[in-house]
């Protein structure tokens, strides 16, 4: 090869490398692809006040063209709730299509003592008697803190969950139940149940749906690609040995991957039962507990009574069975913003979020009789029953020390001769 064909070769191989490197550096500031909600298309909106059942709170419009607004939460209702939906045209409605995007931002301004708002986009479900579109449609939302909106916040469309209430009230069959935003119909905010009454004001500044016109993972297959095939052909020209080394380096870098997205599983989430797993509740032990939410959570402990008696008498693929139909039992007695997770064994631990500690017990009576009352295995076993120890996590209590109390409560539970519940506060 000349000298002057390996300058040329250099010089394009330089090039390529800065502009990889400027595509690295500065993805993240390219611009993004959006559709503006609001102002553009925030023609109609909706109030959704506790009124229509039984409540007093009080929606007032400081700027209704400007979206700028104040809900106040007073006691009446069951659920104190207020807040509004905004819509892009009345029946038939027009369905917007986000699902090729990533995000919702929001440009939220607000005032009040509330500890998070609620986020919310209905997608169009087609159900019988549809009499109401929106009311029926499916609701995709998340809780989120109310610090976040202290600037431009994103909302991932894949952290989006599709509430409990609207899956219980329509009789949603399992494989509909995950969120959906190709047929968007409306979007809203809401001050939702639990949180604090009196004064909360809102100003919406900005309302989109954003996405990259380039993704990370479409742009880097571009990079490797490219690299790849200019690594070939300086390899073709001089080294072929090189050109095996790279396809080799690849395969284990592949492998890598794998290895790594494997390992993150298994670090997070219990194998048998798809629940989290010790090391995932304790990172999200570790979140509320920065954040000041663990606090208002309530520790359950359980565990499955005389449940080596069914690994003996059926064996452990029944076991096994058993085990998951377990947690999925759990996971249908709890909300959105509780967490269940497998301890060990066939002990499981339940996060309830409860502002009231009147309510522990009627909660763990609850899930214990739902496992009580169930039948495992296509009914190979009758009854499987739990013994529950419960407590309460106290303000700047570790949350070992609320899990020894509870697990003396558990151990009380099976003194009184299992299928029990004990509280210790």
């Amino acid at each position: 090869m000349s000298i002057l064909s390996k300058e040329i070769i250099f010089r394009f191989k330089a090039t390529a490398f800065f502009v990889t490197l400027i595509l690295f550096i500065f993805h993240d500031y390219f611009p993004k692809r959006a559709i503006e909600l609001h102002p553009n298309l925030t023609r109609y909106i909706d109030e959704s006040l506790d009124s229509s059942v039984g409540g007093k709170s009080e929606l007032i419009w400081l700027d209704k063209e400007n979206l700028h607004w104040v809900c106040v939460l007073r006691e009446g209702a069951p659920y104190p709730y207020c807040g509004i939906s905004i819509a892009w045209s009345k029946e038939p409605f027009l369905q917007l299509d986000f699902s090729s995007y990533d995000a919702l931002e929001v440009d939220l301004e607000y005032t009040g003592q509330a500890r998070y708002i609620r986020v919310f986009l209905r997608n169009y479900y087609p159900l019988p008697n549809m009499s109401d579109t929106i009311g029926k449609a499916k609701f995709n939302n998340i809780f989120k803190l109310t610090e976040d909106f202290k600037q431009p916040t994103n909302i991932p469309f894949d952290q989006l969950r599709v509430a409990d209430w609207w899956i219980d009230d329509n009789q949603i069959s399992p494989e509909d139940i995950k969120p959906d935003v190709s047929k968007v119909i409306s979007v809203g905010l809401d001050i939702p149940y639990p949180n604090k009454l009196g004064r909360h004001e809102f100003k919406l500044n900005r309302l989109r749906v954003v996405g990259e016109y380039i993704s990370k993972e479409t742009l880097y297959l571009g990079i490797i690609i490219f690299w790849t095939v200019l690594l070939l052909i300086e390899m073709l020209i001089s080294h072929l040995k090189l050109r095996n080394k790279v396809q080799l380096d690849g395969q284990k870098l592949q492998k890598l991957k794998e290895k790594s997205a494997l390992y993150q599983e298994k670090a997070e989430y219990d194998k048998l039962t798809g629940v989290l797993n010790r090391e995932g509740l304790n990172r999200i032990v570790s979140e509320f507990y920065s954040t000041q939410l663990l606090e208002q959570y309530t520790l359950l402990v359980l565990d499955l009574d005389y449940f080596k008696q069914v690994n003996d008498q059926y064996g452990h693929i029944i076991g096994d069975q058993v085990l998951q139909e377990v947690a999925t039992t759990l996971k249908s007695c709890i909300r959105s913003y509780d967490i269940v997770s497998r301890w060990g064994g066939e002990e499981f631990v339940i996060l309830f979020y409860c502002m009231d500690t009147d309510s522990i017990f009627p909660f763990a009576e609850k899930v214990r009789k739902k496992i009580e009352s169930t039948s495992f295995v296509d009914g190979k076993l009758d009854k499987m029953t739990i013994s529950v120890g419960a407590t309460n996590l106290a303000a700047e209590e570790l949350f070992e020390q609320a899990f020894i109390r509870a697990d003396k409560a558990l151990y009380a539970a099976k003194a009184k001769g299992r299928n029990n519940t004990v509280v210790i506060l």
